[in-house]
């Protein structure tokens, strides 16, 4: 296990660095998705979020199921 933990945390450094940092401006906007949205703004007090259905009909949306071997 102890070789491993080198590459593994210098795959997860750079699986970090690599991501899109987003925009900085806040006065900018991304393209809104085409789906329903069923909130239209809900504001945190660092946010302002708009909330978008993207799928229905899921047995259990929040659930987690494990894969055989």
């Amino acid at each position: 296990m102890r070789p491993f933990i080198g590459p593994l945390a210098l795959l997860l450094c750079a699986c970090t660095l690599s991501g899109d940092p987003g925009t900085t401006d806040p006065g900018e906007s991304t393209a809104a998705p085409d789906d329903e949205v069923v909130l239209e703004r809900v504001e945190s007090e660092e946010e302002t979020f708009r909330v978008v259905q993207l799928l229905d009909g899921l047995e259990h949306p929040w659930a987690v199921d494990w894969l055989p071997d």
